[in-house]
């Protein structure tokens, strides 16, 4: 994204994307390294004690620093508003503008987040189940006969979920045929959420979720239930596609027994360029979370 007046930088929050590679070392005859900078340097300390918002807030200032501007246009989406709005409390004097367009709360907790994510879906899906049991004479919502019987087979797949039973093949070898790589409950639930998402700007969109947990009840057979498992595997566990790299397209999951998508790695296979490689994450590309630096109002 690109505003006119302003030399916009983006930034890899988690350090997931692309390496840039940047130096911001002075050059060898203007600055010798002290000795004792030297001891520090090889000094070993725990991660995590440097790993954080606040820590990342002091990064963003010492790249404030490094680029001679006296102050930041911060521009926050997702985890990125807490980014700009944490760096905005340690640093009034060095912002400009600011905007957070997300709604990542101001103090994050994990217990009350994920609670909320699961009465969001609790009721997307109730809605879902009220949508066949209008139309138990429509394909797919004809194999259930009623509300209880989606509830139940829903019910009946998250334990076979817990249980371990809901997998694929790998292309591991192992002891009898090829090892397995079992689905999870949050894969599910996100793949549900996802076609439940799409479904409000599809006619028939709504199919798509009721025929996943159709296919994984086993209700098309097994060949079918194997196969969603599959789909649903590749949807979160491949690599983005488009890239020179041979890990380009990778099915992590089948290949090496985990779970490697695009959100982890900040990419996507929707936008791929190649100009971009080894640049760092280009702003805003699915699965990565962004805060926008402008720097300089030129």
């Amino acid at each position: 994204m690109h505003i006119e007046g302003y030399a916009g930088f983006s930034l890899s929050q988690r350090g997931i994307g692309v390496t840039a590679n940047p130096s911001f070392e002075c050059d060898p005859s203007h600055m010798k390294f002290p000795p004792k900078g030297q001891a520090k340097y090889e000094t070993r300390y725990n991660f995590l004690e440097w790993s954080g918002t606040r820590m990342l807030a002091h990064d963003i200032d010492f790249f404030r620093s490094r680029i001679c501007a006296p102050k930041l246009n911060l521009d926050g989406s997702s985890y990125g508003t807490a980014v700009a709005a944490v760096y905005a409390d340690m640093f009034p004097d060095r912002v400009a503008k600011m905007v957070i367009n997300g709604n990542m709360p101001p103090v994050p907790n994990t217990l009350e987040f994920a609670k909320g994510q699961g009465m969001a879906l609790t009721q997307a899906f109730g809605h879902l189940e009220r949508m066949c049991v209008k139309w138990t004479s429509t394909h797919p919502c004809d194999y259930f006969s009623n509300e209880m019987t989606l509830t139940k087979a829903w019910n009946a797949l998250i334990g076979e979920i817990r249980a371990g039973r809901l997998t694929a093949p790998t292309n591991l070898p192992g002891e009898g045929g090829n090892v397995s790589f079992p689905l999870s409950i949050g894969l599910l639930q996100g793949y549900v959420q996802e076609l439940m998402i799409i479904a409000g700007f599809v006619p028939t969109g709504w199919a798509k979720p009721v025929l996943t947990l159709v296919n994984l009840a086993g209700m098309r057979g097994q060949r079918a239930r194997v196969d969603q498992v599959a789909k649903i595997l590749d949807r979160y566990c491949t690599l983005p596609t488009g890239y020179s790299g041979e890990w380009s397209g990778v099915k992590t999951w089948r290949d090496y027994g985990a779970c490697i998508g695009q959100q982890s790695v900040g990419l996507s296979s929707s936008e791929s360029d190649t100009r971009l490689e080894g640049l760092g994450v280009p702003l805003r590309r699915k699965g990565s979370d962004t805060v926008l630096f402008r720097g300089v109002q030129v």
